[in-house]
């Protein structure tokens, strides 16, 4: 979350150079495009505004030590942000729409995933694992200060 009381005046920068767009009522996962001149296009920070969003997005851009992150800022310059690993090469963003007006676009969701929705029926990035095996991912949340 940044300070305020809806997301529609915080800033969101994410690094993801596609989304996966979704269709009808159960939001069912579509086809993956760029973001490139779209509204869900976050790589250079941007006022969230009134955009809804509940997509995945991918082809993130990790740098030198393999690490990505999302960055959710307050007009002041501070906020939350997110860092995650290469283990998740997709992350889900959601901005809390809701009938509830006391509720409604109160919170940002961003959620670092192996795999995206429907990897169970496409196959892409699932992670299987043999007998015994592990596997690991992690993040970090923490504070943006103004500076």
């Amino acid at each position: 979350m940044a300070p305020g009381e809806r997301v529609n005046q915080w800033t969101l920068s994410l690094p993801a150079q596609q989304v996966q767009l979704t269709q009808g009522r159960r939001l069912l996962p579509t086809e993956v495009v760029n973001v490139a001149d779209t509204e869900l296009d976050f790589r250079a920070p941007k006022t969230l505004g009134t955009t809804f969003i509940d997509h995945a997005y991918t082809s993130l851009e990790f740098d030198g030590q393999k690490q990505t992150r999302a960055i959710l800022t307050d007009a002041h310059g501070v906020g939350s942000q997110i860092i995650w690993d290469e283990t998740c090469p997709w992350v889900q963003v959601h901005t809390a729409d809701r009938d509830d007006p006391q509720l409604d676009r109160t919170g940002l969701a961003i959620e670092p995933m192996t795999c995206p929705p429907g990897a169970f029926n496409s196959g892409e990035n699932v992670v299987r694992l043999q007998p015994a095996a592990t596997h690991q991912a992690s993040w970090l949340i923490g504070p943006v200060q103004a500076g």
